[in-house]
């Protein structure tokens, strides 16, 4: 949250930076908040009187992750993706039976595809499709084998150095190389999966159906399932 002499004057987050950041050397450096931040003025917030099923309805319309909670002029508390998911999947753990919704079930629902570009791509190509599509990841294919590019990523080993465009960083200098990426198979249920990310960290996993990456599906994705949130 950005403040100024007390006042709520907006948000900086990930997406923030990943579609407002231009692609010049040293432009983290060289920019303010202010300059990338959501003002306040277009800032999306919610009462603390909504359930939880409204705070994801409102993240997915506005596609984003973080929810300024506010009663009157005073902010109570920012609630993230995680935040939900957390809680989420140690309610599930505690219930006497749990969903057996599958991966497969989970993907028939979703309206879009993943991303998939070359290793040959550069990180500007892989954010531009990012910012063309909202999604906050790439799948980056390399022969028999795959990566994954997410927008922490660029924040993390791109935007913070700033040393080089990112029109000349190959993605796979920056990406996640496949053997390590924590991925499912179709027929998982998705309550494993939620555990799986609260446990790891992070909000995408691949889902591999032999040795190929088919779609991705994300802690957003299984929240709507779980909340009944509709589109």
């Amino acid at each position: 949250m950005v403040t100024d002499e007390s006042a709520l004057k907006g948000i900086i987050t990930e997406r923030d930076i990943l579609d407002k950041l231009p692609f010049d050397v040293g432009a983290a450096r060289n920019l303010k908040v202010s300059d990338l931040m959501t003002t306040k003025a277009t800032l999306v917030t919610a009462p603390s009187s909504f359930t939880l099923d409204q705070c994801v309805k409102a993240m997915k319309g506005g596609h984003f992750r973080h929810l300024p909670i506010v009663d009157g002029e005073d902010l109570k508390a920012v609630l993230s993706i995680r935040d939900l998911a957390v809680h989420l999947s140690s309610s599930l753990s505690k219930a006497t039976s749990l969903d057996t919704t599958t991966v497969r079930t989970l993907l028939e629902s979703k309206s879009h595809e993943h991303i998939e570009l070359p290793e040959s791509s550069s990180m500007a190509d892989a954010v531009t499709r990012m910012r063309e599509t909202r999604h906050g990841f790439a799948i980056i294919s390399s022969g028999d084998s795959y990566g994954i590019v997410t927008e922490r990523d660029y924040l993390t080993k791109v935007c913070v150095y700033g040393e080089e465009s990112p029109v000349d960083i190959a993605v796979a200098s920056v990406m996640t190389p496949g053997s390590i990426v924590k991925s499912v198979k179709l027929d998982d249920r998705i309550a494993d999966c939620l555990s799986l990310m609260v446990a790891g960290g992070f909000r995408h996993l691949p889902v591999r159906d032999k040795n190929s990456v088919v779609n991705v599906i994300s802690m957003r994705d299984i929240l709507t399932h779980f909340l009944g949130v509709q589109n």
